[in-house]
């Protein structure tokens, strides 16, 4: 897994992280703001590497590869993810559980987040002591919802 040590742990991220542990799927995804607009964000996915597939060497093999690596700087991460990892995802999107609240037609494989926000503020990535005051200029829209509760604004 990869994780920005800047955010805290929330309870919504545990949930779904061990539900992704628990399950068939080798890759997860979490995006969980209006800004979270990447395919990967660098501190929110992973990849079960205890799964021999193909899937697992071909990332791997630019995860490990310097020479690629140290082409992305800055926001580069993201960049990286999007480049080398995003496309082996799509291929596999059957084994990848991704987590919309906001993007989820951007991303039409993710999936509701099963548990409500506690606050508008309180979002997966936010980044420590800020984490209180931002704010989602909107509600999550009807789409990213989950179809058992319509009313979960800040889903």
């Amino acid at each position: 897994m990869s994780r920005d040590i800047d955010s805290p742990i929330l309870e919504r991220e545990t949930t779904i992280v061990y539900g992704w542990l628990d399950s068939k799927h080798t890759i997860h995804i979490i995006r969980d703001h209006h800004e979270h607009n990447v395919p990967i964000l660098g501190g929110l996915w992973g990849i079960k590497v205890n799964k021999e597939h193909a899937l697992i060497k071909n990332v791997s093999q630019y995860l490990l590869s310097p020479n690629v690596v140290q082409c992305y700087t800055g926001k580069g991460d993201q960049n990286f993810l999007e480049d080398y990892i995003w496309p082996h995802v799509t291929m596999y999107d059957k084994m990848t559980l991704e987590f919309d609240s906001f993007l989820c037609k951007q991303f039409p494989n993710s999936r509701p987040f099963p548990t409500q926000k506690e606050s508008p503020t309180l979002f997966i990535g936010c980044r420590r002591p800020n984490c209180t005051q931002d704010r989602h200029p909107e509600e999550c829209p009807m789409e990213c919802r989950p179809p058992n509760h319509p009313e979960w604004i800040w889903c």
